[in-house]
């Protein structure tokens, strides 16, 4: 692929691997592509904005929210074979997705790449405490035991420590669903995590009450 690989698209991948599905569809009648990026109606809808604008700048054109799904959607051939040709598996992807290589063999594309797949799909909380202030909590929930062995390792490079990963027996829609569970706790982690990482998506950012003196991603 003739593309220069930048931190724009290393964090795409992410945003897609995170919580985004290729699908491809093709048959005598019809043929069909479509990338679904997922969300929350609400929490999502300023994030959904800040997405059509990056990727717009790799011409990929997302068309407007979906308010009754919370998803925003394109249905072009062309950015099915984008994605595909940069590593994001077409299908179901959960229990098999990861870091491309391409991705992985450079820190600033995986903190870029990590912080599309955290925008979309880990928590941030704080949790009170008596004598500290606000205790920072990041937490991942991933069914892909290489994705989470790849975020590990990103991490690990960065000098963030982390808990886990735990194995989780869960259910979701009725059904046994193994998970593994990722913690990153603390207030030098956290440091650590906006200096090289940050958040994009503004449900994170509205947690945060004030940005970080020494970040060097814009909160």
């Amino acid at each position: 692929m003739n593309l220069k690989l930048t931190p724009e698209i290393a964090e795409m991948c992410g945003i897609v691997a995170g919580d985004g599905h290729l699908s491809r569809y093709i048959s005598k009648k019809r043929t069909s592509y479509m990338l679904v990026i997922a969300g929350h109606k609400q929490d999502d809808k300023e994030y959904f904005q800040i997405l059509k604008e990056l990727f717009q700048k790799s011409e990929v054109k997302l068309v407007d929210y979906e308010a009754k799904w919370g998803e925003l959607r394109s249905y072009s051939k062309h950015t099915l074979i984008f994605f595909e040709g940069l590593g994001i598996p077409v299908g179901r992807k959960s229990d098999i997705v990861r870091m491309p290589e391409w991705i992985k063999n450079d820190i600033i594309l995986s903190c870029a790449f990590l912080r599309g797949v955290a925008d979309t799909d880990f928590s941030l909380v704080f949790k009170s405490r008596k004598i500290k202030q606000s205790y920072p909590r990041i937490t991942a929930d991933l069914k892909s035991k290489n994705m989470v062995d790849d975020i590990c390792n990103t991490l690990s490079k960065i000098g963030i420590n982390f808990a886990g990963p735990y194995l989780r027996n869960r259910k979701r829609n009725d059904s046994p669903c193994i998970t593994y569970e990722l913690d990153i706790n603390g207030h030098k982690n956290f440091e650590l995590w906006m200096k090289h990482i940050g958040f994009r998506n503004p449900k994170h950012l509205k947690k945060i009450k004030s940005p970080l003196p020494d970040s060097n991603f814009p909160v």
